[in-house]
């Protein structure tokens, strides 16, 4: 015999608004004075005799009843559902729980987890501690006595795991290990991923999509005045609907939101920029970003910038004027790399994301 019950009376009021009570029922329950309730009275063979106490303020009027019969939860009988069950990071005890745990803890609403954009955009907030206590703290510092330095990080489902345990942010991560957890994150729920690394790697942070240099009157460089970066190499994470990426990059298909021939890969970032709130970036079609269609969301611009801005050294007068000196279009973005598929070596797929430096084709996207 099943272990419990669950009884769902529902009624209809004179306005015709439907309403729904559900009275779980189990074996030597205790009755509620006064409340809507439920018990066994008999049981025999294959019958089961139920008795329904209606609460003291219920309404009068026609009851529908239906009766649903439910075990006691068996957690080997969980069954997970996918985006496409293909990686292998899931097959590690604990890693696919760790990474439910992550949308839960971002209080991501069930209606979204059904759909790789929102999912992704999520867990690009997430990877970061930033503003919402998420995955891995990141550090430049090289002070990192209370954690792991993040060139000693070795793997990503461990970060993902002590996380889940712990509740608590993991010490330390640069853009490597981001990627990494990111790109693990992606895959394990079935979004197809790889690590991108972009080397110098631009970070454009007054939406002009030039990395802006300034000097003093003597050529010294200003610091307090320049407010863009340049990374020497930024490890992202590119891919599809059906694929991914991850340095602070992942790229997945938003075909109600793109062209036909901007739909192939998607990028996202963990850690550079502050999008709609949050430090989060991307999904932005990497085709898109190739032909300088910085129109469609999200976060297109920034990520443009990263491998297609070019550099303007300005020099400060002391008045205050800035005149420009120098235009550099060819030191942002020199190479984007990524694994080759199934074999330790390296596959250079930065055609992907920009022309040829001179080319007619690099003019146009610019």
């Amino acid at each position: 015999m099943a272990t419990g019950f669950f009884s769902t009376c529902r009624w209809f009021t004179t306005s015709q608004q439907r309403h729904l009570l559900y009275i779980p029922v189990f074996p030597n329950q205790e009755q509620v004075k006064g409340e809507w309730g439920g018990r066994i009275l008999q049981s025999a063979d294959n019958v089961v005799t139920l008795s329904i106490t209606p609460a003291a303020d219920s309404i009068v009027g026609k009851f529908r009843m239906y009766v649903a019969i439910m075990t006691l939860r068996d957690p080997e009988r969980d069954i997970y559902i996918l985006f496409n069950p293909w990686c292998e990071a899931k097959f590690e005890y604990g890693v696919l729980d760790a990474c439910l745990y992550v949308m839960d803890s971002a209080q991501m609403l069930l209606t979204g987890r059904k759909d790789p954009v929102k999912v992704s955009r999520v867990a690009s907030a997430m990877v970061n501690s930033k503003d919402d206590d998420g995955i891995v703290v990141g550090s430049r510092s090289g002070n990192y006595l209370y954690g792991v330095a993040p060139t000693a990080c070795t793997g990503s489902f461990e970060i993902l795991l002590n996380y889940a345990s712990s509740g608590v942010p993991v010490c330390y991560g640069q853009c490597w290990v981001f990627a990494a957890v990111f790109n693990t994150f992606l895959r394990c729920l079935g979004i197809p991923g790889r690590v991108v690394t972009n080397f110098f790697s631009a970070h454009n942070n007054d939406g002009n999509l030039k990395m802006d240099v300034i000097l003093d009157e003597n050529g010294q460089f200003m610091p307090s005045l320049t407010k863009d970066s340049i990374w020497e190499i930024e490890c992202t994470k590119d891919g599809e609907m059906i694929k991914c990426k991850t340095p602070g990059i992942s790229a997945l298909k938003e075909a109600r939101d793109l062209p036909l021939k901007a739909t192939m890969f998607d990028v996202c970032e963990t850690t550079s920029a502050f999008s709609l709130g949050m430090y989060r970036c991307g999904p932005a079609s990497v085709k898109a970003i190739k032909h300088g269609q910085i129109c469609f969301k999200y976060d297109a611009p920034f990520i443009f910038a990263e491998v297609n801005s070019d550099v303007v050294y300005w020099k400060r007068m002391r008045d205050g004027t800035q005149q420009p000196i120098k235009v550099n279009k060819h030191h942002v973005g020199r190479m984007v790399l990524t694994k080759e598929v199934g074999r330790d070596e390296i596959k250079n797929i930065t055609d992907l994301y920009k022309f040829p430096e001179g080319g007619a084709c690099c003019k146009q996207g610019l």
